[in-house]
């Protein structure tokens, strides 16, 4: 439809009324309207069948429908077009029901000369226009919000959802279901030697032979990094769960495995997939998702590329998420049982203390083991709790901080680890608004440190970073190697970036060594985008020594102070700490 042309179906049994609508449009505007008309339903629906109007002016009360029947009828044949209805009855209860149902307008014949008939026509087609529009969006919108950005699959929101609702289903009907949690078999290696581009590419591949290997009834979802995991409702007669499983779980590994080139470029990948069915290895979706997932970390121990139904024989292996000697992250949540140990940060000479870093630490470690945090971080990621831990962090670690600044002894600012699964987390981020307002310390003696992440999950990282730096917090990308592109490093909207061990390892290499000229390039990329970079894991005086004055901005590492608990960081603070630098991270 053009600003002077408007395609009409006009649904009407009188053929006087007909021709007085249609002599009212053309005095009103000639040559404006075409009008095509039908005396029944039935016709109507068959003309939108032949040839989509651009608006339908729908009578109520036809030979072959009436009211509301009609309206349905109409719009299920229309899918979008401009309906307007009308009738010689004052019906106002069916005018509303019609509005409901998704008519665009309602009219009372007799009552429209031929311009106000012509403006109620041009206003329902635009107001319909919009109306379709905004639905377009909205349902981008949620798309967007429910599915990951890469592969198009559900995301871990959406996931949850579907696997709430299929445990509900299960239960109500008293069927089973299972879920399958499957994890790449050398995926890290397929980005450390060809980029994050074929990574990403290869992760689209193994998205389509997901969906490939499922049913339509099925659920399919990227859970994050190289994780997916697929829900199993519909099984066929005499079909059990374990069995379908089985199945489908075999065929995903070795069509992963049959992945021999991406973007062309050798690869070599597989998968180890886990397996939990309800309701015999769990009624919640929770008791499901982490049994499933201790079935797959049972599959990598033994071999991987390899398919692994759950058990209870696996509780209580060494390492395994369940072993309640091991890591009750639960309880130790509920505990409050983890603390922030503290690391001093220098600057460039590696003297004026200028800021601290916060670690998670677990008070159980002691008694445990001494797991190390990475461990700990690996397996609260696994029992989806890290948001959990680093919110009671960001709370304690921004209260002492604030309690050093109240007693004049605390450094510059203070910097928090927080993980991009978690920092995509609202909770994350409203937590950390709300601990900054109620110690009233300023934004800007906060820095934020994150790790790279994939291509799919930065646009939510970005926003994040977005919503920090207007309240005035910093953030600093942490990098552990030289795996990063400089379009790659140029998103990150950090002012700062820090290098970790490998990457100071690598500079304190000889000259001619290949690391070094990586690093070095890397920090060369860094500056040339106005990023300061920051060296942590800094181990002697001698590795200090090397290093300063040679550009950095800060140094960190147990050279000068292992990471401490607060009462022990404080004697240092009161000791040690006397050449302070109050200056902000970027």
């Amino acid at each position: 439809m053009n600003a002077t042309e408007i395609d009409l179906l006009l649904v009407e049994d009188s053929k006087l009324d007909a021709r007085l609508i249609e002599e009212r449009l053309r005095l009103a505007s000639p040559g404006s309207v075409t009008v095509r008309h039908v005396m029944t339903l039935t016709e109507g629906v068959g003309q939108v069948a032949a040839r989509r109007p651009d608006c339908i002016l729908l009578d109520l009360h036809l030979p072959d429908g009436v009211g509301v029947e009609n309206v349905e009828a109409m719009l299920e044949a229309a899918d979008g077009t401009t309906l307007v209805v009308m009738t010689g009855l004052n019906d106002e209860a069916t005018a509303i029901a019609a509005l409901k149902l998704g008519a665009q307008e309602y009219l009372l014949k007799d009552q429209y000369d031929g311009p106000s008939l012509m403006r109620v026509l041009r206003h329902a087609i635009e107001r319909n226009r919009l109306v379709r529009e905004l639905d377009a969006q909205r349902e981008e919108q949620y798309f967007h919000a429910s599915h990951d950005v890469l592969t198009g699959l559900a995301n871990r929101q959406l996931f949850d959802e579907q696997a709430t609702q299929a445990v509900r289903s299960a239960s109500r009907g008293a069927h089973e279901m299972a879920f399958c949690y499957i994890d790449l078999d050398g995926f890290k290696p397929v980005n450390d030697l060809h980029g994050h581009a074929v990574g990403d590419a290869a992760l689209i591949q193994v998205a389509k032979v997901l969906q490939a290997v499922v049913r339509d009834s099925d659920h399919v979802a990227r859970l994050g990094g190289d994780e997916f995991a697929v829900i199993l409702a519909d099984f066929g007669p005499g079909e059990s769960a374990r069995e379908r499983a089985n199945r489908v779980a075999d065929r995903i590994i070795n069509q992963i495995a049959a992945i021999e080139q991406v973007s062309g470029e050798p690869v070599q990948i597989g998968a180890s997939v886990g397996i939990s069915v309800f309701p015999g290895h769990g009624r919640s979706v929770e008791k499901l998702i982490v049994n499933a997932d201790m079935a797959m970390y049972a599959a990598k121990r033994t071999g991987r590329g390899r398919v692994v139904i759950y058990s209870d024989q696996m509780r209580g292996l060494p390492g395994s998420a369940a072993d309640d000697d091991v890591l009750d992250l639960e309880r130790a949540i509920t505990s409050q049982e983890f603390a922030p140990y503290f690391q001093p940060i220098f600057a460039s000479d590696g003297r004026r203390l200028e800021g601290v870093e916060a670690l998670i630490r677990w008070r159980g470690d002691e008694a445990c083991g001494q797991q190390s945090t990475k461990e700990l971080i690996d397996v609260a990621r696994r029992e989806r709790v890290l948001d959990r831990i680093e919110t009671q962090m960001i709370t304690l670690a921004i209260r002492q901080f604030s309690q050093w600044d109240r007693d004049g002894i605390a450094p510059g600012f203070l910097a928090l680890n927080i993980s991009a699964q978690s920092l995509s987390n609202e909770r994350i981020i409203t937590t950390l608004r709300r601990a900054i307002d109620v110690e009233g310390l300023p934004g800007h003696r906060l820095c934020v440190e994150i790790e790279p992440v994939s291509q799919s999950d930065l646009a939510a990282v970005a926003l994040a970073t977005r919503s920090l730096r207007e309240w005035g917090v910093h953030a600093t990308l942490q990098l552990w190697d030289a795996d990063i592109s400089i379009a790659e490093l140029a998103s990150y909207q950090t002012g700062t970036v820090k290098l970790r061990r490998p990457l100071v390892e690598a500079l304190l290499a000889d000259s001619e060594d290949s690391r070094r000229r990586v690093a070095e390039a890397v920090i060369a990329v860094a500056t040339t985008l106005g990023r300061a970079v920051d060296l942590c894991g800094i181990e002697s005086d001698d590795e200090a020594q090397a290093l300063i004055g040679r550009g950095f901005t800060r140094l960190q590492g147990n050279w000068r102070q292992a990471a401490v608990s607060a009462p022990q960081f404080r004697l240092w603070l009161e000791k040690d700490g006397s050449h302070v630098a109050l200056s902000h991270p970027d």
